[in-house]
């Protein structure tokens, strides 16, 4: 059973009592809310693990909106029609927080790992500061949830990339040729005598073009690769990483990503955002460079 995706389009959510809620070393919920560590009350005899997770998660949302890291709703064991139906008989509404925004906020800081009672704190203290990381969870029955049928570049990294199949690929992609200077100097191979796409850094890009799940449009795109804090891990989402890195360390002139900061790594994904859906809606609407192929409106840079 995968996590049910979190709402879209939450933005900036108006929390009522909020609470950050984590499993601790003991499969037990922990809860943080404004007045510190909230005294859970102890749950039904009898009950198993998934139906402790219900009952617990029914008495927080009776009591305020309740913040949980993603992943957690779909290893407490619990069934989504179960989640769906105490969120819906609930006052209160229940928020899911990235593994990733989490990760970042503990490097952005320079915070050590919580400790067992200290990721719920954590969470609550994300959450609160900044609400545009949440997502509203829902429910998603399971013919409308995401499946990518591409998990990994294998073999064809084992082979240089040279195989037929990734000549089919590629050639989803505009030719290197009429791509902007700006764009050809991201995804060169950095060969003088013949320049072309760095095959390791763009394939999956060109991948993602033949989901079954992707319509053509860019919403569809951005959910099958990742883009965003709620993007859930796949090889699509580790190549947007690399490109962001790789972007980050052009512009700054350094050979270690360790030395970008916390604020040189947030301009470097807005870059790298641009770049994928500029890439994108070349390949997809078939546009060229007006000064290298056929003439094109402007190129988006949202």
């Amino acid at each position: 059973m995968g996590t049910p995706y979190p709402a879209k389009g939450t933005k900036n959510p108006s929390l009522r009592n909020p609470q950050g809620t984590d499993f601790g070393a003991d499969n037990k919920l922990r809860v943080q809310s404004a007045s510190g560590t909230v005294e859970l009350p102890k749950n039904t005899r009898g009950l198993n693990g998934a139906e402790k997770f219900g009952e617990t998660l029914e008495w927080c949302l009776a009591n305020g909106d309740n913040i949980i890291e993603s992943p957690s709703v779909g290893s407490s064991g619990a069934e989504p029609e179960m989640v769906r139906d105490i969120v819906a008989a609930s006052p209160h509404k229940l928020y899911v927080l990235s593994a990733r925004a989490i990760k970042n906020h503990l490097k952005d800081y320079e915070l050590p790992k919580p400790d067992d009672t200290g990721c719920a704190k954590l969470i609550y203290e994300i959450a609160t500061a900044t609400p545009e990381r949440l997502r509203e969870w829902r429910y998603i029955p399971k013919d409308e949830k995401l499946t990518r049928e591409h998990k990994t570049v294998r073999p064809y990294d084992k082979r240089n990339y040279k195989d037929p199949q990734v000549d089919a690929w590629m050639s989803l992609l505009p030719p290197f040729s009429t791509l902007p200077p700006d764009m050809q100097e991201i995804f060169t191979n950095g060969l003088k005598r013949h320049p072309d796409y760095a095959r390791a850094r763009v394939l999956p890009f060109a991948m993602a073009l033949t989901e079954p799940s992707y319509d053509g449009t860019r919403e569809s795109y951005e959910r099958i690769i990742g883009l965003y804090d709620h993007g859930y891990p796949s090889f699509y989402r580790r190549k947007t990483i690399d490109l962001m890195q790789h972007i980050a360390k052009k512009q700054l002139g350094v050979r270690a990503f360790s030395t970008v900061t916390k604020d040189q790594r947030k301009e470097a994904w807005k870059v790298t955002r641009c770049y994928i859906r500029r890439l994108r809606y070349m390949a997809t609407m078939g546009m060229t460079y007006p000064a290298k192929g056929t003439p094109n409106p402007s190129l988006p840079n949202e």
